[in-house]
């Protein structure tokens, strides 16, 4: 488990937000929270009327979010919050509220994000043209190509394309230089 931190504007934007919201402060985390987790969770909290609600629902909605990534225990998050100066009920409030929503905080942020689909197989067919309606002979081969993939989005895929002995020479050198390239890199860090 990782050290909840926030930058210092965060830290200024909480403690803004504590003494600008005195009333529904429970509400507004609960707002907060909800809408991190539903996309049309329905909220009452209007933007527009204060920067300082904007500034400290953002930092409130950040302060949840790095809590559940680091997988913070709400203990961790009370003694955070008292260390940056927040009103004991507030930090009562927004602690409480974590408590209730941190798996389901922690499940939302594990499926957010965008990944390649893993090559889980490939096969390939040798299709050797002797004749074409063009060409009395041809004796060209050409590659079919089959790539299995998995993604978290779409579970098992398949994709195939064609390509002639001259392309299939143009991949094995491309992705060769990648090779280098990853292994370039991650040798010097």
């Amino acid at each position: 488990m990782d050290v909840l931190r926030l930058s210092e504007d965060h830290h200024e934007w909480l403690k803004e937000l504590c003494t600008h919201v005195e009333n529904d402060f429970v509400q507004l985390v609960e707002d907060v929270a909800g809408s991190l987790l539903d996309a049309n969770y329905k909220t009452n909290i209007n933007m527009e009327a204060s920067p300082t609600l904007k500034r400290g629902t953002a930092a409130l909605g950040a302060l949840l979010v790095e809590a559940s990534k680091r997988d913070s225990a709400p203990d961790a998050v009370a003694l955070y919050l008292q260390a940056i100066d927040i009103p004991e009920k507030h930090c009562a409030d927004i602690v409480e509220s974590y408590r209730k929503r941190k798996m389901e905080l922690r499940r939302t942020g594990s499926s957010v994000g965008f990944s390649f689909p893993q090559i889980v197989d490939v096969n390939w067919r040798l299709d050797y043209a002797v004749t074409s309606k063009n060409m009395s002979r041809t004796a060209e081969p050409g590659y079919k190509v089959y790539f299995e993939t998995m993604s978290k989005e779409h579970g098992l895929d398949s994709i195939s394309f064609a390509a002639s002995v001259e392309d299939l020479h143009e991949i094995v050198w491309k992705l060769r230089e990648a090779v280098k390239s990853v292994e370039k890199h991650a040798g010097g860090s």
